[in-house]
């Protein structure tokens, strides 16, 4: 796995933790394994996290505005902080969102439910096509 692929895999753990918990993201820092990461690695999960809970309320209006007839409260909590991270990094990165997109998408396929990655791709593929496709 490649060091952005797994500093994905961090951010999205540590937005899940924050939701499951009820805690702040210094909090859940402490807790990630580190050691087993190189420290770019790391960085850049903690920055994608940061940036996420930074524009937590915008990228949650973007959640509700696509996933429609879904309820905040009733997402599950791993496909809310893949949601949050894809809308994070197609917003507020360089990343290019063909990447994003399929790296929330085998996320979802290893850490959530059978169905989970067809809801994320539903949702952040509508959203890319309504707010990124003409960027190409």
């Amino acid at each position: 796995m490649s060091k952005r692929a797994n500093s994905r895999k961090l951010a999205m753990r540590m937005l899940y933790q924050m939701g499951v918990r009820d805690t702040n993201l210094a909090m859940v820092f402490d807790d990630i394994e580190k050691d087993a990461y190189a420290e770019e690695t790391v960085n850049w999960a903690y920055h994608l996290a940061k940036v996420a809970i930074d524009h937590m309320v915008d990228i949650d209006a973007i959640i509700k505005q696509y996933s429609i007839s879904w309820d905040m409260d009733r997402l599950n909590q791993v496909d809310k902080a893949l949601l949050r991270l894809g809308i994070c990094e197609i917003n507020y990165t360089d990343t290019p969102y063909q990447v994003v997109l399929n790296e929330m998408i085998e996320l979802s396929k290893t850490y959530s439910s059978e169905e989970s990655s067809k809801f994320i791709n539903g949702i952040l593929g509508k959203y890319v096509t309504d707010t990124c496709s003409q960027d190409s």
